[in-house]
């Protein structure tokens, strides 16, 4: 399987993937019916009871899901991504987890994906002490942020009105207490 260019629409950026890699770009849906699609293609299977209650205490605003397949001796990894339908009407989180969870899928896929994730940065932060990053969640979030920016939407501004909103949305599903988006959102108003 040949190299292929696929377009991260949220982060507005075309990369081109590895050989024998497949991007499922799942879209919204619930974290269930996610679950169903990774072991549909993977197993050739829905997912079982006790695989939907390991994950039926979390929460899941999107996620990002890789592994691998081995058919004929050659081994091809798909990684999935989805969106909430929970949240699917709620911008601009939604916008910043769809950031999120392409930002995984470059940090694990694309060559070079901390570096390409620097260069999106930099349309809308200094940058400096990037490189002492080391957390993926941290560097998802600001995948998350780059995502927000591009959307003309001024972090931190406690003026702005969809700032605002994203603060109040992401309060209901706890994430601003979260380390890894607090270490973010300094380093992005901070700079």
């Amino acid at each position: 399987m040949a190299n292929e260019a696929i377009t991260l629409e949220h982060l507005g950026i075309e990369v081109q993937t590895p050989e024998n890699f497949v991007f499922h770009n799942e879209g919204y849906m619930s974290f269930s019916s996610f679950l169903d699609s990774i072991c549909l293609n993977r197993f050739g299977r829905r997912a079982t009871y006790r695989e939907m209650m390991s994950y039926s205490l979390a929460r899941f605003d999107g996620a990002y899901f890789d592994y691998e397949i081995e058919k004929s001796g050659q081994k091809t990894k798909h990684a999935h991504i989805f969106v909430s339908t929970e949240i699917e009407h709620l911008s601009p989180l939604n916008l910043f987890t769809y950031g999120h969870e392409e930002t995984h899928l470059i940090l694990n896929n694309i060559p070079h994906g901390k570096n390409l994730l620097k260069k999106l940065l930099e349309t809308g932060t200094n940058t400096g002490g990037f490189e002492e990053i080391t957390n993926e969640e941290t560097l998802a979030d600001l995948g998350g942020f780059a995502c927000l920016h591009s959307k003309k939407i001024p972090i931190g501004d406690l003026q702005n009105s969809q700032w605002h909103d994203f603060l109040e949305q992401g309060k209901k599903f706890e994430m601003l207490e979260k380390p890894e988006y607090i270490e973010a959102l300094d380093f992005w108003t901070k700079r």
